[in-house]
């Protein structure tokens, strides 16, 4: 799984080279994406590290840090002065950066970005999830079958949780589903649940969390709280 990673990192590095160089002979600016990578690249190293320290290869999702990557590589990232991901989609990038106890970098100037980046940036819930000082980097849990959906959890140092239900498939419409305590990996039979991004208790649950997901790369971030 990590000499996995080290190609992809290694691949990356080298298209980025060339598109450097190719940036260089052309008379356009550079994308910001090419930036964006870099800084991912950064965070990855540092954050395989981490886990190294503190998980079995096996919980190393480098497949989920590489979709990372795909997901900036691919438009502009939550940075984007012009297109790039959507309102949904920055907050799911901004969830897994903090479930992955990723550095967070911004590579644009921020006077230039509009309000719901703003927001989204500057989510002190989610900030402190990142931040968290247990270290301990989240890992997905749960993925359905089709890879359309799946579940990360992240243990925190006051006990608690944090949790991602990310929706992966595109097109379609909204759609409930529930991650129940087993596949989130916590032991409980019912928690107080808080939404990150709605900043809003969502009160006692039993058996697991239900929510709404939008499709085509939305997330719900939660703080999960077991209850005694």
């Amino acid at each position: 799984c990590v000499n996995l990673l080290s190609q992809s990192i290694n691949t990356l590095r080298e298209k980025l080279r060339v598109r450097n160089e190719e940036a260089v002979r052309a008379p356009l600016p550079l994308h910001p994406t090419i930036v964006d990578i870099h800084v991912l690249i950064a965070d990855i190293e540092i954050s395989v590290s981490n886990q190294m320290l503190s998980h079995t290869q096996e919980q190393i999702s480098a497949d989920a840090v590489v979709r990372v990557i795909f997901a900036v590589g691919v438009s502009s990232g939550i940075n984007a002065e012009y297109g790039g991901l959507s309102e949904e989609q920055s907050k799911t990038q901004m969830a897994l950066w903090a479930m992955m106890a990723a550095p967070l970098y911004m590579s644009n100037d921020l006077r230039n970005i509009r309000q719901w980046q703003k927001d989204i940036l500057l989510n002190q819930e989610v900030i402190a999830v990142n931040q968290d000082p247990m270290g301990k980097a989240g890992v997905r849990v749960w993925q359905q079958d089709k890879k359309h959906y799946e579940y990360w959890t992240r243990p925190l140092a006051d006990g608690s949780y944090a949790v991602v239900m990310y929706r992966r498939d595109a097109g379609g419409l909204p759609r409930k589903y529930t991650a129940t305590f087993e596949q989130l990996k916590i032991e409980a039979g019912s928690a107080h649940v808080r939404d990150l991004f709605l900043h809003r208790d969502l009160g006692v649950m039993k058996g697991g969390i239900t929510a709404v997901l939008n499709p085509s790369g939305s997330c719900r971030m939660f703080k999960v709280t077991v209850m005694k």
